[in-house]
């Protein structure tokens, strides 16, 4: 019987075959991936960070599987997860490992903004904190927290190890770590979620917001935006209006202005085919990261002439 002719396979890329893949990768961001949804470039950061969804359209592209193993670290009342990220071909071949951890003890997810002075005041010393955060501009505030319920946060931390750990895998696998950055989670000192409040320059003091709220950009296009004239300030830390929305967030949007009391920046947040605006940074930050992980949010709103203004805003848990 005829031996059967075996095509040798090179156990090594040329520099074409490496370029010709830094390129494919290129034209999939240009073609099929969106800013701001599969990558985002972060305050900060000198390339676009990969997301989950960008993670798994590459994932697609290439024909890559990936599949978990996890460890569990949880301690006492504190839940921590390692999770290994395996990448393999469409047949089964192995290909990389990526590891990402996640730990209810992180400041994002074991400490939160006090919702108002009295349940800062009321509770436990040992579970409140003040957090000291830089300025963009210089300088420094205080912002009030309290300790979160570790049990509420243990399946998004577990979700969130997974997350990191495909990220990690999926840049390995496509040698895509020149073109994306690791991930939306490492962001800079002073752009976490936590400033759900307005901050403190001293305790007990709040940020003032400017006394002529622009409306926020883009409106919804069946509406047409006030005009200055009619503005007027809203009073911070409002209690919960009792209207609520759940949904993916669509888009985040930013408007930059100045007035006689110095700069503003006013949000418009895009939940489903609904508009919100808000002068939170925090806010923001909260939207365009349950964005990146694809993920809903709860959105507490109340109507003002100016549209739907966002009172309360956090990310639902996986």
């Amino acid at each position: 019987m005829q031996d059967a002719i075996v095509e040798h396979q090179p156990d090594r890329l040329s520099p074409a075959d490496l370029r010709d893949q830094v390129n494919h990768i290129q034209k999939i961001m240009q073609a099929v991936m969106k800013n701001g949804h599969h990558y985002g470039t972060i305050p900060g950061t000198p390339k676009p960070s990969l997301f989950k969804p960008g993670a798994e359209k590459l994932l697609s592209t290439f024909r890559l599987s990936c599949s978990h193993a996890v460890e569990d670290l949880s301690d006492g009342d504190h839940y921590r997860f390692r999770v290994v990220a395996t990448i393999s071909t469409a047949d089964g071949v192995f290909v990389c490992d990526g590891i990402g951890e996640a730990s209810t003890q992180e400041d994002k997810y074991g400490w939160r903004a006090a919702v108002c002075d009295d349940e800062f005041l009321n509770t436990d010393e040992a579970r409140k904190r003040l957090k000291y955060k830089k300025k963009r501009g210089g300088g420094s505030y205080v912002v009030e927290q309290v300790r979160t319920n570790a049990a509420d946060l243990s399946n998004t931390v577990l979700k969130m190890a997974a997350k990191r750990a495909m990220v990690a895998a999926v840049l390995i696998a496509t040698a895509a770590s020149d073109i994306f950055a690791q991930d939306v989670e490492d962001l800079p000192e002073g752009l976490d979620r936590h400033d759900e409040r307005p901050p403190i320059e001293q305790p007990r003091e709040r940020t003032p917001e400017p006394s002529e709220p622009p409306p926020a950009a883009p409106w919804p296009e069946d509406t047409e935006p006030p005009k200055r004239s009619e503005a007027k300030k809203e009073e911070p830390n409002e209690a919960p209006s009792g209207n609520t929305d759940v949904g993916k967030v669509e888009t985040v949007t930013e408007k930059r202005g100045k007035n006689q009391k110095g700069e503003w920046v006013k949000f418009g947040i895009k939940v489903g085919e609904t508009w919100y605006n808000t002068f939170s940074e925090s806010y923001a930050d909260i939207a365009r990261e349950a964005k990146s992980s694809d993920i809903d949010v709860f959105i507490d709103w109340k109507e003002t002439k100016y549209g739907r203004e966002v009172v309360n805003l956090s990310d639902v848990a996986f």
